[in-house]
């Protein structure tokens, strides 16, 4: 997990240089493993025991929702 201060002087984002929070060796199967708290003091992972497999979601005919 990495982090840098950003400003946007002339309406153009700038980057400060990235450096590193901490390290993560955790890859979510579905979307984002984490979420920062709601007083942005806090990154909260989920994580799922190594002994689990992952399930696998295969959604078939999901254009049919789209027309809903």
């Amino acid at each position: 997990m990495q982090a840098a201060g950003v400003s946007t002087r002339n309406e153009e984002f700038e980057l400060d240089q990235v450096h590193p929070l901490f390290q993560v060796s955790y890859i979510a199967p579905v979307g984002n493993p984490y979420d920062i708290s709601a007083d942005g003091q806090r990154v909260i992972f989920s994580t799922f025991p190594e002994s689990l497999p992952t399930p696998l979601v295969l959604v078939t005919n999901w254009t049919t929702d789209l027309k809903k």
